[in-house]
């Protein structure tokens, strides 16, 4: 028996044997909560010294833990601060010209080089955008930081101050919630454009003293052709027409590298006139088709219905688009055994004249498209087919539709054929 419960027992019976036995049961059922009550009061104070042994463990646990944690922040705080010094002094080194702005507008750092570029050099950050503006103040600087900030990027290019050239990028930057600022980069490229002037004019002077001579042997030649001085054998004629012809190959490249140079200094630019298109491609048309023939191509034409708005340009340049356009388009056609077609027609819209040139020749690779106005540059194909070949044509076509105001695209597939297409504004009536 319990030894509380007897106590308390003895006192009220003065003892146990005076228990009255109708109590019995009572008593038996009373000492076994007082039993349970010890067993669960021993397992309860087990357990708190069980969970503190646990929490003692576990906090030796967390300090260590702690110490790891705090040795690691230190370690990588000293890396990151040598990484940091490291950038620094790489973005002062740099030639490139850098500022950062913040998303609110404020300039956080401005590296050695563009502070020499905007004259600024104050050893604090304020006022460096304001003088960014300044010195470039025939530029809306100030409305492209503001659009850059949202994660945009733009640029700049052939920024001319006091005889130096400069191509700024304002490159957006984004974090976790949105805009983060941006980079503003600075690049001072004097000496390219200075070299690239200096081999421009190089390519005009070499293109003017080669125009004399080639017209002496052009005239020359042509004379012979004619049997103004006597009647030529068939060896002779074939030899003065094989000159001849490679004369006029140098003549056109001449051409080209003039109009490439005229390009390139700004001065590619004509006196717009009223124009007939479909004359102007007619005649082309006209002329190219003998040449097509020779290599079993047929060109087929579908005049339009009714008569064409004029537009603005100038003729002879407009003559040279179509014809450099239907010359590539025979000269990349496939033609084996098959007559080959080229298709060309003119169409008119509300507001413009679409004017297209469609082949069945080699096509241009997916690779090649994104590159094909630029100069000196050739599909990979047409290299391997035809040796011949400037890489100017095209990119002389764009500069000359784009300075009527017009656009100039094509679609491609690889062995079935191109079509590229003029886009030219009508003139409208008044």
């Amino acid at each position: 028996m319990d030894k509380t419960l007897e106590r308390q027992l003895i006192r009220l019976f003065g003892s146990l044997e005076k228990v009255p036995p109708e109590l019995s049961e009572l008593v038996e059922i009373v000492n076994q909560s007082y039993i349970d009550f010890q067993n669960e009061y021993k397992l309860v104070e087990r357990s708190l010294e069980i969970s503190s042994e646990e929490l003692t463990e576990l906090n030796q646990h967390l300090q260590e833990e702690s110490e790891i944690i705090e040795k690691t922040v230190k370690t990588r705080t000293k890396e990151l601060n040598l990484e940091k010094v490291k950038l620094s002094k790489i973005a002062e080194n740099m030639s490139t010209g850098a500022m950062l702005i913040d998303k609110f507008g404020k300039v956080i750092f401005l590296n050695q080089p563009a502070r020499q570029f905007i004259n600024f050099h104050e050893d604090h950050y304020n006022g460096s955008l304001e003088k960014l503006y300044s010195t470039f103040s025939d530029y809306p600087i100030s409305e492209y930081v503001k659009q850059c900030i949202h994660n945009v990027s733009l640029e700049i290019d052939n920024i001319e101050i006091n005889e130096s050239f400069f191509h700024i990028l304002f490159q957006g930057m984004s974090g976790e919630d949105g805009a983060a600022g941006l980079l503003v980069w600075i690049n001072d490229v004097t000496q390219e454009k200075i070299l690239e002037r200096s081999k421009t004019e190089l390519v005009a002077v070499a293109s003017h003293q080669l125009r004399t001579p080639l017209t002496v042997t052009k005239g020359n030649t042509e004379i012979l052709l004619d049997e103004s001085y006597g009647p030529l054998n068939e060896e002779q004629r074939n030899i003065i027409e094989q000159t001849h012809e490679s004369n006029e190959n140098m003549i056109g490249l001449v051409n080209q590298m003039l109009d490439i140079t005229k390009i390139e200094q700004g001065e590619f630019s004509f006196q717009l006139l009223d124009v007939c298109v479909t004359d102007v491609l007619e005649r082309v048309i006209k002329e190219m088709t003998p040449h097509a023939i020779e290599k079993n191509i047929v060109i087929e034409y579908n005049p339009p219905d009714s008569v064409t708005p004029n537009i603005k340009a100038e003729e002879t340049r407009l003559y040279q688009v179509f014809q450099n356009l239907i010359d590539n388009a025979i000269k990349y056609s496939q033609t084996a055994k098959k007559q080959s077609v080229i298709f060309i027609s003119i169409k008119s819209t509300k507001n413009k004249l679409r004017i297209s040139v469609r082949d069945e020749g080699i096509g241009i690779p997916i690779k090649d498209q994104s590159h094909l106005f630029s100069r000196f540059y050739r599909a990979s194909n047409a290299e391997m087919s035809f040796i011949d070949g400037t890489g100017l044509g095209l990119y002389i076509v764009q500069s000359i539709v784009r300075s009527f105001n017009g656009e100039i695209n094509f679609t491609s597939e690889e062995n079935k054929g191109t079509i590229f297409t003029v886009e030219l504004p009508i003139i409208k009536d008044n």
